[in-house]
Order: structure tokens, then sequence, then C-alpha cells
């Protein structure tokens, strides 16, 4: 099974009873491969209401850093061989 789609990730940018900034990644197994729009979603319970932006480069990097961080704790896990 393939997993592929889209998913937002890297919010940032939080306005306390307002909303956020998020972007929305194409991804392959929940990697991101590339953005594809930036939103400020506003925060009205679970609805999800949104404006597009232009792409917001932190929450870009943000996107990125959070796959690039998991797969770097992963490898700092692996046994050691001598």
């Amino acid at each position: 099974m393939i997993f592929y789609g889209i998913y937002d990730a890297g919010r940032v940018e939080n306005i306390a009873s307002v909303g956020h900034v998020v972007t929305t990644f194409r991804h392959l197994y929940f990697i991101p491969l590339y953005p594809v729009e930036s939103r400020f979603r506003l925060d009205f319970g679970t609805d999800q209401i949104g404006t597009p932006i232009r792409l917001n480069t932190k929450s870009v990097f943000k996107g990125y850093a959070q796959i690039v961080l998991v797969v770097l704790t992963a490898l700092s896990f692996q046994p050691k061989t001598t």
C-alpha cells in the first residue's frame, strides 16, 4: 500500500483565539515532497476555514524541519559497529 496525498504541516504564527499559518504539502509516506500552498487558518472549533496567502517560508522550513529531526533522531539510535 502506498500512502500519498496532501497534509498540513508547519503550523506557525499562532494568534491566540484568532488563527495560525499552516502550509499544505504533497507527501509520500508522510515525508513532505514539496509545498502546495500556505493558508491563514481561522480557529472556529473543528472547522477548517482558511484564507490562501503567499507561501510562508517560516512554515515551509518548519514542515521540512519536523521530518529531518525525526530522521536524525531515528539514526541516532542505530547500534555502533566497530
